[in-house]
C-alpha cells in the first residue's frame, strides 16, 4: 500500500508542471537555452500526455511524504527544546509545583483535592 494515496492523472500533471518550473529554474541561474527547450518540451508532454509521468509521480509523491515526516517531527523537536523545556527550568527554579508531584513522592497521603461544590445552573451558564 502506498502511504501517499493513488497517482491519478492530476497528480501526473501536477509532476509534469513541477519538472516544468525546476527546467525554467535551470534557466534562470544558467542561462542555458536548453532548459528553455526542455521546458518547453516537458510542458508539451505534460498538456497532451501527463500518463507519461506516473513513475515521476511516484518519487516526487514519496519523496514528499518522507520529508513531511521528517519535517515535522524535526520542528516540533526543536520548538519542545527551545520553548518548553526553558519554560520547564524556570518554573522549577521558581517552585511551582502544580501537580503536587513533591507532596505525592513525599508519601503523604492523597494530593487530590475533596470537593464538596452541589453544582446549580449557575455553573452551567458560565462554565469557566
Amino acid at each position: 500500500m502506498i502511504p501517499f494515496g493513488p497517482i491519478t492523472k492530476e497528480r501526473a500533471k501536477d509532476t509534469g508542471m513541477a519538472l516544468t518550473v525546476v527546467a525554467l529554474l535551470v534557466y534562470v541561474f544558467t542561462q542555458s537555452r536548453t532548459a528553455v527547450f526542455a521546458a518547453i518540451a516537458l510542458l508539451a508532454l505534460d498538456m497532451i500526455v501527463p500518463v507519461v509521468f506516473t513513475p515521476l509521480a511516484y518519487l516526487w509523491f514519496g519523496l514528499a511524504f518522507v520529508m513531511g515526516l521528517v519535517v515535522s517531527r524535526l520542528l516540533f523537536s526543536i520548538t519542545f527544546f527551545l520553548l518548553l523545556t526553558p519554560v520547564g527550568i524556570v518554573r522549577r527554579l521558581v517552585g511551582k509545583d502544580e501537580l503536587r508531584l513533591r507532596d505525592w513522592k513525599a508519601g503523604a497521603g492523597s494530593v487530590f483535592k475533596n470537593c464538596e461544590h452541589r453544582y446549580d445552573k449557575n455553573d452551567l451558564s458560565q462554565p469557566y
